[in-house]
């Protein structure tokens, strides 16, 4: 079986890679660090708004969304690694958050194809996580892909 791909309009790109950039300069006014991950998080947002009919969210926030990207506490991750090892990565908890969503998209590949990989509910989640420590100690959890419930075509 194949994972759910959605496949964004040129416009739909668009739109989410401005809103991606508006985020992270409204919460880093001199900073462009960070800006590729906050453009490649909304489309992840943005392309399972169209896979779930709920609303994509591109209010702009001071100091983020609390976790939620969806209404019914759903938190999309996007990773742009397209490998079939690819983990799901949270590193802060937030109570509010029901379930997370891991999706895939690069743009170094010229698709406007966003791979929507699977789903875990934060008690899962948080059950099944391990931990990885990075650069200079900072600390994240993560699910292996065989940890997710599947999101398919």
């Amino acid at each position: 079986m194949k994972y759910k791909e959605i496949l964004l309009a040129p416009g739909q790109l668009e739109y989410a890679t401005i809103v991606g950039k508006k985020r992270i300069s409204n919460r880093y006014k001199r900073m462009t660090y960070g800006v590729k991950d906050s453009v490649i998080g909304a489309i992840g947002e943005y392309a399972y708004s169209l896979y779930s009919g709920l609303p994509f969210d591109d209010n702009i926030y001071s100091r983020g969304d609390g976790g939620i990207d969806f209404p019914d506490g759903t938190d999309v991750k996007t990773s742009s690694f397209m490998g079939y090892d690819v983990e799901l990565k949270v590193g802060k908890f937030y109570p509010a958050v029901k379930k997370y969503v891991l999706a895939q998209y690069n743009d170094y590949f010229n698709t406007h194809k966003v791979i929507l990989v699977g789903e875990i509910s934060s008690n899962n989640f948080w059950t099944k996580s391990k931990i990885k420590t990075y650069g200079k100690g900072s600390k994240t959890n993560y699910v292996k892909i065989e940890d997710l419930d599947r999101i398919y075509s």
